[in-house]
């Protein structure tokens, strides 16, 4: 029982103790074999090379295990592992005798060798098929059809860089009854994700970089979680009266906060955590009746623009989704490269702009990341210092880079970012010569934005913290204008 708790390398050494371990491990649960449980050292393979220890390894321990017991069965190929395919037909008609709970196969990213994926190995067999609750699979093809019965026990599926059309994974899910969990990652044949019956199980759905999806028509009433990355698309989620966590991000991203405030509301009515990114966002958030009701956690990123005079997004109009919210308790801003030449409160002598008195009665944490000195966002926070009794937490954080401390935890989900600890991202801060003039100019601005429109503003009763660049940092004003220079 003990060792079949413990990491696959440690219960192979156990086994070479004595008999009664060695037989313990013909019975080992979890059979993961990747270059790392495996011991192998990857020094000199590259894509021509055959992995003869890897699958020398493989094979003996497939051959040499009882087949009793077996509930993971996880084959993951790093890059450099070029195996012919007769080798991995060999090892999934050997894992389709066994009645494993928890499937993962997965081949190199850009895989030489073309690799269809044999469904009716694994999941054909009505008995065996059956035993499947996790299904994942990377790098490879995959044609379901209609001709195989329902996978009653499938409740978690995860496709990554697989060649698959709309109308197969259509046949595959559709087929899935007790599916809980979907996720879509780089499957970029998909045109469409639809079903053609209401999956009622299914509570967290998650698409991202499938290019080519015009259309999401899904039928899952016990939804609860939607995370989508890709273009504008067609979103229908039929009466997910239980969705509660949306996640998207659009791209090319711009007009995000506009495509949501005026369209999310019917998709997503009951939402109480809401995630939103938007790039070059060119139009500002119209004041629309729809209403969040329910939504407690707001959390917006706004990026660029890329273009070099472009108009200035008017922040002031983010105060349509505060006002849609009559539950919110918690908004989050965070600004990237958001350029201010037409719109530096501290050259504009016009007096702020104010709307009709209103309550945020829930409303207890702000904060803005990437602070500038942008008139509008001055007015938008104003604004929320004047009509929010409850607030508790106000936190503007004036580094330029402030925002990408932030952004390693909401993009971790997708593939292809690479994530920093917290001393190398101050590594890559150090290098601070790569900032433009315009954001040395913020950098030196900001403070005194914060000091002599919003300070004076802020009640006794709210926690206010202004965090500012690093000290070792230092803004000197130059006949050039600020430089940066270090301490």
């Amino acid at each position: 029982m003990i060792l079949s708790h413990v990491p696959m390398r440690d219960a192979a050494r156990a086994a070479c103790v004595s008999h009664a371990f060695l037989h313990s491990w013909r019975c080992y649960p979890n059979l993961i074999f990747n270059a790392e449980n495996l011991a192998l050292n990857r020094k000199g393979v590259n894509d021509n090379e055959t992995p003869v220890d890897f699958i020398a390894i493989v094979d003996n321990i497939m051959r040499n295990h009882s087949g009793v017991g077996v509930k993971i069965f996880k084959l993951e190929l790093g890059p450099g592992y070029a195996v012919h395919p007769s080798h991995l037909d060999r090892w999934l008609k050997a894992a389709s005798t066994l009645k494993i709970k928890e499937f993962a196969f997965e081949l190199p990213l850009r895989n030489k060798t073309e690799y269809t994926f044999p469904y009716s190995h694994l999941l054909s067999d009505n008995r065996r098929g059956n035993s499947v609750q996790s299904f994942y699979l990377s790098s490879c093809t995959f044609h379901p059809t209609l001709q195989f019965e329902c996978l009653r026990s499938l409740k978690s599926v995860h496709l990554s860089w697989v060649d698959i059309t709309g109308e197969e994974l259509a046949c595959f899910i559709s087929n899935s009854f007790n599916l809980e969990s979907l996720e879509i990652s780089s499957c970029c044949k998909i045109g469409f994700l639809k079903t053609t019956s209401v999956l009622q199980k299914l509570n967290c759905l998650r698409v991202q970089h499938s290019h080519r999806l015009d259309m999401i028509e899904i039928n899952a009433p016990m939804l609860s979680s939607f995370h989508y990355r890709g273009p504008l698309t067609v979103i229908s989620l039929g009466d997910a009266v239980q969705l509660r966590d949306v996640n998207l991000l659009l791209y090319p991203w711009h007009r995000m906060f506009h495509y949501a405030r005026t369209k999310l509301p019917t998709v997503a009515r009951n939402v109480e955590n809401l995630f939103l990114m938007t790039r070059d966002e060119d139009v500002n958030t119209p004041m629309v009746p729809n209403k969040f009701l329910y939504l407690r956690y707001l959390e917006m990123v706004f990026i660029g623009p890329r273009k070099e005079s472009p108009p200035c997004y008017d922040f002031f109009s983010l105060v349509s989704f505060l006002d849609a919210s009559p539950a919110l308790e918690t908004f989050v801003l965070h600004l990237d490269s958001v350029g201010t030449k037409n719109d530096r409160i501290l050259e504009d002598s016009s007096e702020l702009r104010k709307l009709p008195k209103c309550n945020y009665s829930n409303l207890k944490n702000v904060k803005i990341t990437g602070l500038m000195s942008s008139k509008t966002l001055v007015e938008l926070i104003s604004h929320i210092l004047d009509n929010t009794p409850s607030l508790e937490f106000l936190t503007l954080d004036t580094r330029i880079y402030g925002f990408k401390y932030e952004i390693r935890r909401f993009l971790s989900w997708d593939s292809g970012i690479m994530m920093t600890t917290d001393d190398q991202m101050e590594s890559e801060l150090d290098r601070e010569l790569l900032m433009s003039d315009s954001d040395l100019i913020e950098a030196y601005r900001a403070p005194q934005v914060i000091r002599r429109y919003i300070e004076g503003k802020v009640p006794s009763t709210v926690n206010f913290e202004v965090i500012e660049p690093c000290r070792k940092r230092v803004i000197v004003e130059t006949s050039r204008g600020p430089r940066l220079y270090y301490a």
